[in-house]
């Protein structure tokens, strides 16, 4: 056998594992992670377990990170750590609080919360594939879509909010707050 059969053997040895192993890789990746069609995905019990806020598509530490930067300003970590906190408290605090949200496919949703006086029912339309609306007319409060798979729903809610920092000319941010749902 000269070398060039040996180098042939060898790698039509290596292929087929190599196909194989690809294959069952392919197979057994989660269908968990794959996005899914919200007009129907969305149905089911969904579990509130975390939130977070943005400002201006920031972080809240970074946003006044940047904000004292941008003025020229040196700022501690103790000061940005107590902007947070206060901000997180006026914002509506932190979440993972066990609230579900049961989407029906009626068009019906059923709201628990820890407390028996923040649960209720409504209803829910899913409009553009991409945006979720709670309620009605217009007190309906809309949520982007940012992802949903079959075991995670996150929702965005943005509103633009006026901010005053220095007291002389105020200016006009976006408060941005992520609700992270897992499927129940």
């Amino acid at each position: 056998m000269n070398a060039n059969d040996q180098t042939m053997n060898q790698t039509v040895r290596l292929f087929y594992p190599l196909l194989f192993l690809s294959f069952a890789l392919l197979v057994s990746c989660s269908k968990d992670d794959d996005e899914i069609n919200p007009e129907t995905g969305i149905v089911g019990t969904w579990r509130l377990t975390d939130g977070e806020y943005t400002i201006d598509d920031l972080s809240i530490r970074d946003f006044y990170e940047k904000l004292y930067n941008d003025a020229g300003v040196e700022v501690k970590e103790d000061e940005l750590d107590q902007l947070e906190a206060v901000t997180l408290q006026n914002l509506g605090g932190v979440f993972d609080d066990g609230t579900t949200f049961e989407f029906q496919d009626d068009g019906v949703i059923i709201i628990d919360g820890p407390d028996d006086d923040d649960d209720g029912q409504g209803t829910w339309d899913i409009q553009n594939n991409q945006t979720l609306v709670i309620g009605g007319g217009t007190d309906g409060i809309e949520f982007t879509i940012t992802n949903l798979t079959n075991s995670e729903l996150r929702l965005l809610y943005e509103e633009e909010d006026s901010f005053n920092p220095t007291g002389n000319d105020p200016q006009t941010i976006t408060i941005g707050l992520t609700l992270i749902f897992a499927k129940q």
